[in-house]
């Protein structure tokens, strides 16, 4: 795609596209195991929010650690990962099966915080956006195929899923760790503490050494935006399998070939229309399109409940609604690519993810409490934020700088 680019480089690609594909197995196949456990309709939205809580706290922690000691922590993302959705798979118990998603989210943030840095450390400085945007196409491409195949497999026995989860991580993880080895360590920030407690880990000096440098970039103001955008998108996204199972009834293939064929055809929109958004659009004007695209979206998608409209209507406007969830990442870390320096691109990179986990965490949490007064209330919630993203974006953002230089 770009001249120069390495082996090394295709080859990590092709790795993160994996990574998509397997994060995703278990996703149709969730209703089957809820309904197996006797566990409430609405407990998926706390299933995702003990996920991203836990990303939430991990990113910086991750990050930081592999600006430290080197990303050949990445092996650590898809082995961790796939052994906790085997806890989930055989979980009996809903606090074991919210612990079992904490767990997961722990360790599937490497992947989006060490993956992502190391992308930004081996490609040539003037592609490392263009780069950092493929690979997040790339992952939502693989993950477009994961329904297909979870839920396939997840018809015949909703554990399958889960345990090809496993052996799929413990081959990515092994691939990882001979692999990922060559990575230069930086040295640390001044003031940073060579051995760090937990809390330091959590919330070390090299996180706010980086916090202070770039508060008065735009990023804060960015950040605030993907919140919004993030939440919509939780609302939304998340909601499509339950609805689909809980309010209609699907089966779990059903499930898997409806999302599928929404996630595959919003994959191959983003593989057209990223690279064209890239080189037309600053990243902030990137997330005022994006915003727009949403709302309009979620209020044809209401339209279409309220006329009964055939599943063709909800899977074509649902298919817009998934492209934005993965132009909200590509803008967002378009925004700290941008402004971000190489000694600190891992811990810049665990607070953009961080602050995406957040938003997740509110729109999870909002969506167990929104379904269970009704299976339509969470369309109408995010209609609703993104409209407020996309006034926040119109008032606030377009007046400010869309590029800024890197901080000293």
């Amino acid at each position: 795609m770009y001249k120069g680019m390495s082996k090394k480089l295709i080859i990590m690609l092709f790795a993160y596209f994996l990574i998509g594909v397997v994060n995703g197995l278990g996703h149709p196949a969730t209703p089957a195991l809820i309904k197996a456990v006797g566990a409430p309709e609405n407990i998926f939205g706390f299933f995702m929010a003990a996920m991203t809580l836990a990303q939430f706290f991990a990113s910086p922690m991750w990050g930081t650690l592999s600006d430290k000691y080197g990303r050949w922590l990445l092996f650590l993302g898809p082995l961790g990962y796939g052994f906790c959705q085997l806890l989930f798979a055989y979980g009996t118990y809903v606090p074991v099966l919210i612990f079992a998603r904490f767990l997961s989210g722990f360790f599937v943030v490497i992947t989006f915080t060490v993956h992502i840095a190391y992308f930004s450390d081996i490609a040539k400085p003037e592609h490392r956006s263009k780069v950092i945007a493929l690979a997040t196409m790339l992952f939502a491409f693989g993950a477009a195929f994961s329904p297909f195949i979870g839920g396939a497999i997840g018809e015949l026995d909703y554990h399958l899923p889960f345990i090809l989860q496993a052996v799929a991580g413990v081959i990515l993880g092994v691939f990882f760790l001979f692999t990922v080895r060559d990575y230069k360590k930086h040295e640390p920030m001044p003031g940073a503490n060579k051995r760090p407690s937990l809390r330091q880990l959590l919330w070390s000096d090299e996180v706010r050494e980086t916090i202070k440098r770039y508060r008065h970039t735009i990023l804060p103001t960015v950040f605030i935006i993907i919140i919004l955008l993030v939440t919509a998108n939780s609302l939304f996204t998340g909601v499509v399998p339950y609805f689909l199972s809980f309010q209609l009834h699907y089966t779990t293939a059903e499930i898997g070939l409806i999302t599928g064929i929404i996630g595959l055809v919003a994959a191959v929109l983003n593989l057209v229309f990223v690279p064209m958004f890239q080189k037309r659009m600053s990243p902030t004007r990137l997330m005022f399109s994006i915003a727009v695209m949403g709302s309009v979206g979620v209020a044809l998608v209401i339209v279409s409940f309220l006329f009964q409209s055939p599943m063709v209507i909800f899977v074509v406007l649902s298919t817009i609604l998934f492209t934005t969830s993965t132009n909200v990442q590509v803008a967002g870390q378009m925004v700290v690519e941008s402004i971000s320096r190489r000694e600190d691109a891992g811990a810049l990179f665990g607070v953009r993810q961080s602050v995406q986990a957040l938003g997740n965490v509110i729109g999870f949490v909002g969506l167990s409490v929104l379904f269970a007064l009704g299976g339509y209330v969470p369309f109408y919630a995010a209609a609703v934020l993104f409209v407020v993203a996309a006034l926040f974006c119109w008032f606030i953002v377009r007046k400010r700088v869309n590029r800024e230089p890197r901080p000293e």
